[in-house]
């Protein structure tokens, strides 16, 4: 992964075709299943072997990392907005809030009474995480801080998320990223989409405060899949858009994507707690 935008080249690599095999899934020229990916590859690199390990992880629907983890051995807390939340409405209705449940990952891909075993339900407002939630290896989101009403509330979100690690625990976030402007974005209480200049921000006050950050390379090939920009109604996130080398439609491709006049796409940071850092 040598860039944290998403980036074409990491889906033609070994570990990505390795990380489908564990989740069961086909590989897709898509940006969600290529979060889940680097969270996974970042968190492992960290923490070496999940078993045994504790993750707590935000706004997760039903997000197939969650089982994932709890198969590799994680204690794992799964959270998302209180179902009667009316900002939850939403995320209910399209089957991406936790409410809808894990079934689907039941017997085929996890045994039923081992993650009921090992995963926790709480309910958490990500612009108020509780206290008592810390003591976590291992820390998670996936495109959901550019949710939270502004891009103060979604970098504040970054800051206080990494009070729940443990010393020496480590936290993966991904996000909306304006791909082609550091000045104009998009920023509404729905969604908003965060610049260089606003990743440089919380990266410097992180680095600051003592965590350690890991650089961040905002570059990537310029190709015909790396600058496609998939519109709404984004076909490519509506087809589950099998990924063949040497057949794949650029068209249904979901790199990148157009957010009202803003075209945006994923980037993640990794933020290591160091072990001398207590708070």
């Amino acid at each position: 992964m040598n860039s944290n935008l998403c980036n074409y080249e990491d889906f033609l690599t070994n570990d990505y075709e390795k990380f489908c095999e564990l989740i069961h899934e086909k590989k897709r020229i898509h940006r969600k299943q290529w979060e889940f990916y680097v969270i996974y590859e970042n968190i492992k690199k960290h923490v070496k072997s999940f078993d045994g390990k504790k993750g707590l992880g935000f706004a997760v629907g039903s997000e197939v990392i969650v089982p994932l983890f709890v198969k590799l051995g994680a204690n794992v807390t799964a959270s998302d907005l209180d179902p009667n939340d009316p900002s939850s409405v939403a995320w209910a209705n399209t089957n991406q809030h936790m409410s809808n449940g894990f079934n689907k990952y039941f017997d085929g891909y996890i045994k039923k009474m081992l993650f009921e075993n090992k995963c926790e339900f709480k309910y958490i407002n990500m612009n108020n995480i509780p206290l008592d939630l810390n003591g976590y290896d291992f820390i998670w989101s996936s495109c959901a801080l550019e949710h939270l009403g502004s891009i103060k509330l979604g970098l504040e979100f970054i800051e206080k998320s990494l009070a729940c690690l443990k010393p020496g625990g480590v936290a993966v976030h991904t996000t909306e990223f304006n791909y082609l402007s550091n000045d104009d974005t998009l920023e509404t209480p729905g969604c908003v989409c965060f610049r260089k200049k606003d990743i440089e921000q919380i990266v410097t006050k992180l680095s600051h405060k003592g965590y350690s950050v890991e650089i961040i390379n905002y570059d990537r090939h310029k190709n015909i899949v790396n600058d496609h920009v998939d519109e709404f109604p984004y076909n490519g996130s509506q087809h589950a858009i099998f990924f063949e080398i040497q057949n794949y439609d650029v068209m249904k491709s979901h790199i990148n994507i157009k957010l009202d006049k803003y075209v945006s796409t994923s980037i993640y940071l990794v933020i290591k707690k160091p072990l001398n850092l207590k708070k």
